[in-house]
């Protein structure tokens, strides 16, 4: 058995997360083409570019993916666009890159993720969207899912890849999430319940 190191087996993951969604893509036998499912790599806690370019390059060198863009988020919201948006693109990825990286904050999170996804909508005219996400990404995730994610108007979430989530719930932002913190064996009786 090949052992791997964490940022490697991540990685595996997250390529192997990319590659089951561009298969999930519906057969195409002499229809009219639909509108290109846009996927959006959202990084996790402390993370930045260097947390999911592997997995971009990965998905363009292997599943004919094109890297359109990044979105960049300020801690007010704002987002930025790098990179251009070719008219041809058939799987066009967006990386996002929050710069407030270690808020864990479900409204703000939620917030940046719902500003991307308008402004992709507004700007480029995307419509559905696939979301693969490491760590407090799924937090933004679920955050948006839950709150704006069936609201008409927004980009509709059809394939979602979560890695690492935290399973025990969103944590609060004194990191007192369920199950977060025992005390001998048992469970904090702090923890917050979502």
């Amino acid at each position: 058995m090949i052992l791997l190191g964490k940022k490697w087996r991540a990685a595996l993951v997250l390529a192997l997360g990319f590659l089951f969604l561009a298969g999930c893509q519906p057969s195409r036998q002499n229809t009219a083409r639909p509108a290109p499912e846009t996927v959006l790599y959202v990084h996790g806690y402390s993370g930045g570019k260097g947390s999911t370019n592997f997995l971009i390059n990965y998905a363009v060198t292997h599943a004919g993916a094109t890297k359109a863009l990044v979105a960049t988020v300020s801690g007010s919201g704002k987002v930025h666009f790098t990179g251009r948006w070719p008219q041809t693109a058939t799987r066009p990825l967006v990386q996002v890159i929050f710069q407030q990286n270690r808020d864990p904050d479900p409204a703000h999170l939620r917030l940046w993720l719902r500003n991307v996804t308008r402004a992709l909508k507004q700007r480029y005219g995307v419509t559905k969207i696939g979301i693969v996400a490491h760590s407090m990404g799924n937090n933004a995730t679920l955050a948006y899912e839950l709150r704006d994610g069936k609201k008409p108007g927004q980009p509709q979430l059809v394939h979602y890849v979560a890695i690492a989530p935290s399973i025990n719930g969103i944590v609060d932002p004194k990191h007192r999430g369920c199950c977060a913190h025992r005390h001998h064996g048992q469970r904090d009786r702090r923890a917050v319940h979502a």
